[in-house]
């Protein structure tokens, strides 16, 4: 395949055109039929190729779609090469379909006039007034004065006679036509010497369609490279055009196209934009706010730098089909907020990249309610913030798409990336093979249809903090699930599994020489290690210690000797089993010696709770003055048996350390 010209990819013969174009465009749309997308305007598609003596050729497309049929799919496709007509019933072979006998008749003239109309990016600039009022069109800078005189923009009424712009109004009437070029070698906007703003088109009062290639308005040659920063930034924003020229160069600069058609409230379909890189800043709010859009065209970039794409699409609330991509080396931010608000949006572009970098998936997807299935994500490291928010409040999403199964992740990555999706029923099978801080927080929170959450967290990882922070939080259909604790610093599982409301039964895994626990630098007193983690699981019967290593059930928690002086620290379990009114049986709690608060309302309103075994000694407990274990059985049944470690010297007794007074105190050894 040769470089790309224009809008259109030089093949290298007619017969690997037809194919190409033909695989191309037949392909499952997502919502269950063909979608044969048109790519350049709403009807129209076409390529080109070289012929046997080298010259440029076209093949032109019409496409039908006939009564019935769904909304983007069609029955056969038109293809117009070398001013002859080629009829694709889906599913034949392209090439083999293209007999003689289908050869349907149309002129040279006919032709020309439809490629025209498609926006050839031979053609220069022109805008067309399609509506039946008249139309104004004025060129302006960003605070509404004439640009300077060194800006050189010429204009015709017939494509034969310029003259040049002194930019006073333009008026056309309905169904006229005014064809544009400049001669501006440096740039259109942001020119040194001139005006260091944008020049902004203020074209109202009808609907006009612009078409032809911008880069006219740099010079007749159209050159392939964009001269400079902010070229053509704003250049459309808030005006009533319902096409969009070509956009066919193929080397850009930072902020090159930024805020091009924003707020276009009549905007349908966004053109083709076949550049390989994609410098700080070009596409940013692109197409913002264009209410119209339903169609993109295809974004051939592979590799997209900082905040390159930085909210693209943000809130065209029309959109239904993310344009095709196929992104590997990303920046900063790149595709942050790109579809945000997109509420039509119902299919998504496939995210290739294998390392993700800052920000990159940031909000991407934020709100868009009509998506159901999530893009393929086929990257295994990711960046800071990298999917914060990616997904959130995609309440139609029912399934995420595929992940690279081991994953590492850094602060933030993935912190509320499915947070309110509510009918989120799988996620796909993943291994988390490290965090950093807040990697995970709220991941999963408030995803009420989540029933499998598999093996996520069943490695032996480092889980710094608030890496799990309410990870799956509100996931009330959640009935059984699997967790490690090696290795967990503050806050590193705090209310993880808060409010799961159908959680059954929880199995956690823990090193045979116990957990070990960390705080944070500045040496926090209170961690809160395990705070409300499963504080408001109502069905929760059952919790289960294992080994992680053997996988045999142990008796209980336990806390490595490489923690203070071997204790839990305080407030490491406060409130972790709060009002889990279905518990009748407390894990162990094996360690021997406790500090301040670590125990503290740790089965607080456990109405249930009628079985404690506690090894830690009555020394540790000084009522008003050192209290690990307060309020830690308020709530539970009068009735219980609370088992002791008979070596202990300091033996608790009832009505103290909070025991209640019904229950019966049982010495066993703590081997």
């Amino acid at each position: 395949m040769a470089d790309i010209v224009g809008k259109s990819k030089i093949y290298g013969s007619r017969e690997e055109a037809i194919n190409s174009l033909y695989n191309e465009t037949q392909h499952k749309n997502g919502l269950g039929d063909y979608n044969w997308r048109p790519r350049y305007d709403g009807n129209h598609r076409f390529c080109r190729y070289y012929d046997e003596d080298g010259k440029i050729r076209t093949i032109f497309v019409i496409e039908h779609a006939p009564e019935g049929l769904s909304e983007g799919g069609v029955e056969s496709m038109e293809v117009f090469a070398d001013c002859e007509v080629y009829t694709f019933a889906r599913g034949t072979s392209a090439v083999t379909s293209c007999s003689s006998s289908e050869i349907i008749e149309t002129t040279i003239t006919e032709l020309e006039t439809r490629l025209d109309e498609c926006c050839d990016s031979g053609s220069i600039l022109f805008f067309e007034n399609i509506g039946d009022s008249e139309a104004r069109i004025y060129l302006a800078d960003e605070d509404g004065n004439q640009p300077s005189q060194d800006l050189k923009v010429f204009y015709s009424f017939d494509n034969v006679t310029f003259t040049k712009w002194s930019f006073d109004m333009l008026r056309l009437n309905p169904g006229e036509r005014v064809y544009m070029y400049g001669d501006n070698p440096n740039g259109f906007s942001n020119v040194a010497g001139a005006n260091e703003g944008t020049y902004n088109f203020d074209i109202n009062g009808s609907d006009v369609a612009a078409r032809g290639n911008v880069m006219s308005l740099i010079g007749l040659d159209m050159p392939d490279e964009i001269p400079n920063r902010a070229c053509f930034a704003n250049l459309f924003s808030g005006c009533t055009i319902v096409t969009a020229p070509a956009l066919p160069a193929t080397v850009l600069k930072p902020n090159c196209y930024a805020g091009m058609f924003q707020e276009c409230y009549y905007l349908k379909e966004s053109p083709y934009l076949p550049a390989r890189t994609l410098p700080e800043m070009c596409y940013y709010e692109m197409f913002y706010q264009c209410t119209a859009l339903t169609s993109a065209g295809d974004i051939d970039a592979n590799t997209a730098l900082t905040s390159s794409c930085l909210e693209m699409f943000y809130e065209c609330t029309s959109l239904k089909i993310a344009p095709r991509m196929n992104v590997g080396t990303l920046g900063k931010s790149c595709f942050k907020s790109m579809f945000s608000n997109c509420y039509s949006l119902q299919i998504a572009p496939s995210l290739p990249a294998y390392t993700l970098a800052e920000e990159c998936y940031d909000s991407m997807f934020i709100n868009c309610n009509l998506l159901v299935t999530g893009p393929l994500i086929g990257a295994s490291s990711y960046g800071v913030n990298s999917c914060r928010k990616m997904f959130y409040g995609c309440e139609s999403l029912v399934s995420c798409g595929h992940f690279e199964e081991d994953l590492y992740l850094s602060s933030g990555s993935c912190s509320e990336m499915f947070k309110g999706c509510e009918n989120l029923l799988n996620v796909p099978r993943i291994i988390i093979r490290s965090v950093d801080s807040a990697s995970c927080r709220s991941m999963f929170e408030n995803c009420t249809s989540l029933i499998n959450i598999k093996d996520i967290v069943k490695r032996n990882i480092e889980i710094k903090p608030y890496a799990f922070h309410r990870m799956f939080a509100g996931c009330t259909n959640i009935k059984n699930a699997e967790v490690s604790l090696m290795n967990v610093w503050d806050d590193g599982c705090n209310s993880m599994f808060s409010g799961c409301t159908s959680l059954e039964s929880i199995k956690i895994y823990i090193p045979d020489s116990g957990m070990t626990l960390n705080c944070g630098p500045d040496g926090e007193s209170h961690p809160d290690h395990f705070w409300q983690m499963f504080s408001g699981c109502s069905n929760l019967k059952t919790v289960n210690v294992h080994s992680f290593t053997s996988g045999s059930k142990l008796n209980g928690f336990k806390f490595s000797d490489a923690n203070r002086a071997g204790y839990p620290m305080g407030f490491c379990c406060c409130l972790m089993f709060e009002n889990c009114v279905s518990l009748t049986a407390a894990p162990g709690l094996l360690n021997t010696h406790v500090v301040d608060d670590c125990y503290s309302r740790m089965f607080e309103g456990c109405s249930s709770l009628s079985s404690v075994r506690c090894y830690a000694t009555a020394e540790d407990y000084e009522e008003g003055v050192f209290t690990p274990f307060g309020g830690w059985l308020t709530g539970t049944k009068t009735n219980g048996t609370f088992y002791r470690n008979a070596n202990n010297p300091y033996p608790f007794e009832r009505n103290t350390s909070g025991i209640p007074s019904g229950w019966t105190i049982v010495p066993e050894s703590a081997s």
